[in-house]
């Protein structure tokens, strides 16, 4: 003992710490069965709010199930809550998917029902090469806006044809609880015209489709045909050369240009050709520049610059082609009115934009006359109902692009409308003389007589002599209450009667301005027009492009990649569904 007490402090600090005392329990090191008991329950608040949280992940940026398993997804959630235990991927594909799916269908259900739809389909396939048919729902609600929804995306591995389309269609009508045939809209493919016939629907050819096949025509003349490839090969090289590019850069840079990518065209979309021959007229001063520069000269034997004839009819295909992408872009708006837009649009294309000016060379008039050629055939056996939608439409209810013949032809179809929906709905139609609302409606129940249900029928015939008033009592009552209470009652106007009333009083009121939103219009006079507004909610919530559908392609195409080819495609259905109709709450 003697020995140890002659040791230094530091000598008996290690003796100290190597033959103490045990460390206290407290800091004891964990064994398994301790962390297993800190895990997170999986019906705790925590643990449910993650899984909520990855089942989001999933939806939004549309991912695999199989995301679950990857090492390196697990590691991250596992770093940000070390006691979160993560589900398998079958409890996302077999349980919180499909529940969240029916969950969000039956509230789609519910917001379709008893509307006044259209439809949007069309096909595509995934990069996995399976084939898929979308179809979107169209229809304006009660707040008179524009409600969009992705129903379905089957798949369809047998092939395309008109009645197998029709059969789709025939099919979602049932599963969506749609009985009175809706419109259409699709592209002008054979097959789909043949579906929408055989479903028996009014058949609305997609306008950005027509656009589309109209330009095509006119790329399709010989000297322009060229003018594009001698582009494409120029912006080919640019893009598969590590050397030009690097050249084109520096170049942009000395000349203060904007620093934007050549753009190469897709040739089965004439808004892509447009868009490389703009991008090459804006930056051509530094194409010109790298092409002539030391590095590249006479290194491509293939490309050569273009001449200045060349440019000048780059500017004139640039100038006969803008107005259409602008037409484009204005008929693919989904939260306005876009059916109204056509037989106005097509009187401006027609008749002004592309008929023949002075001062116009040979390649314009070609390109005009192509597209003139192409699109005054389309829409001719659907005017009518075209010209419904316009004329409903308070932007261009004038219909100054019509004589005053057709204008008449019009408000008498209209009428024959309004009639007829009318009693699709079973809406009766009644005045008063102290309301400025031209009509009221109401909902008439088939089970009661018409007489009875007539709150304003006139049944001054019936006499009753307990209701003879009494002669004594009559001069003290009225010069107590006078005519105040007194209401005046008129007949029940029948509903062609309250259809010219309430056409007579819209032509008065005045068309707004062009870029209004004329639903905010209707919204405001919907008691003024109670019977034309039942019309224009049909017909203005009919779009003009298949572009809801068309949307689903940047959404989904990447969706079953090489690592992604294992969905099925009921997973696929689901998911696209739920990216588009689920609102998750914040």
């Amino acid at each position: 003992m003697e020995a140890l007490s002659g040791k230094s402090d530091s000598q008996r600090s290690l003796v100290s710490g190597h033959f103490g005392s045990r460390p206290s329990s407290s800091c004891k090191t964990p064994n398994v069965m301790s962390l297993f008991r800190n895990k997170l329950s999986s019906n705790s608040t925590r643990a449910k709010s993650i899984t909520a949280g990855v089942t989001e992940f999933i939806i939004k940026d549309l991912r695999p199930f199989c995301v679950v398993e990857n090492a390196g997804f697990r590691n991250l959630l596992t770093i940000l809550e070390p006691n979160y235990v993560l589900p398998s991927r079958q409890h996302f594909s077999e349980k919180k998917i499909p529940e969240l799916y029916e969950e969000v269908k039956r509230k789609v259900l519910y917001d379709i029902n008893n509307k006044q739809l259209s439809l949007t389909t069309d096909g595509w396939t995934s990069r996995a090469t399976e084939s898929y048919v979308t179809i979107t729902s169209c229809h304006i609600d009660e707040n008179w806006e524009i409600k969009n929804y992705v129903l379905q995306t089957r798949s369809m591995p047998q092939s395309h044809t008109g009645s197998n389309l029709a059969a789709l269609l025939v099919e979602a009508a049932q599963e969506w609880g749609i009985h009175n045939k809706p419109a259409v809209v699709t592209d002008n493919a054979a097959n789909m015209v043949v579906a929408v016939k055989e479903f028996a629907a009014f058949h609305v050819g997609c306008f950005a489709h027509t656009l589309n096949l109209a330009c095509g025509r006119a790329l399709k003349i010989s000297s322009v045909s060229l003018l594009l490839a001698r582009i494409r090969r120029i912006v080919n090289y640019f893009h598969r050369s590590t050397v030009a590019a690097a050249v084109f850069k520096e170049v942009q840079e000395r000349q203060q240009l904007p620093k934007h990518k050549l753009v190469i065209d897709v040739q089965t979309r004439w808004n892509s050709a447009l868009d490389m021959t703009s991008r090459f007229l804006e930056q051509q001063p530094a194409v010109y520049a790298a092409l002539t520069s030391k590095e590249l000269r006479g290194k491509e034997k293939d490309i050569s610059t273009l001449s200045e004839s060349d440019i000048a009819s780059a500017e004139e295909l640039v100038s006969v082609l803008s107005p259409l992408k602008i037409a484009t872009t204005a008929l693919c708006d989904e939260n306005t009115p876009t059916l109204s837009i056509i037989m106005p649009l097509m009187d401006r294309l027609l008749n002004e934009i592309m008929s023949p000016k002075e001062g116009d060379t040979n390649l314009i008039k070609q390109m005009k006359l192509a597209v003139v050629n192409d699109l005054s055939n389309r829409y001719k056996n659907i005017k009518s109902e075209l010209l419904i939608a316009t004329v409903l439409d308070p932007r261009f209810k004038s219909l100054p692009f019509l004589s005053e013949e057709e204008t008449m032809e019009v408000f008498y179809n209209l009428s024959l409308k309004v009639v007829n929906i009318a009693q699709e709905n079973n809406v009766s139609v009644s005045f008063n003389t102290d309301t400025p609302s031209p009509a009221k409606i109401s909902k008439q129940n088939d089970n009661d007589n018409d007489n009875n249900n007539d709150p304003i029928l006139d049944k001054s015939d019936e006499s009753d002599d307990s209701h003879v008033p009494d002669n004594n009592n009559n001069s003290a009552m009225s010069s107590l209450f006078g005519d105040k209470y007194k209401k005046q009652v008129v007949p029940s106007y029948s509903t062609q009667q309250a259809c010219e009333n309430e056409i007579s009083s819209y032509k008065k009121e005045p068309a707004i301005d062009a870029n209004s939103n004329p639903l905010h219009w209707w919204k405001s006079l919907e008691n003024k027009f109670p019977l034309l507004s039942l019309v224009a909610k049909k017909y203005l919530g009919i779009p003009a492009t298949s572009v809801p559908s068309e949307r689903v392609f940047s959404t989904a195409g990447d969706i079953i990649t090489a690592q992604r080819s294992a969905l099925k495609p009921k997973h696929v259905d689901k998911l696209i569904f739920l990216k588009k109709n689920w609102k998750p709450k914040c």
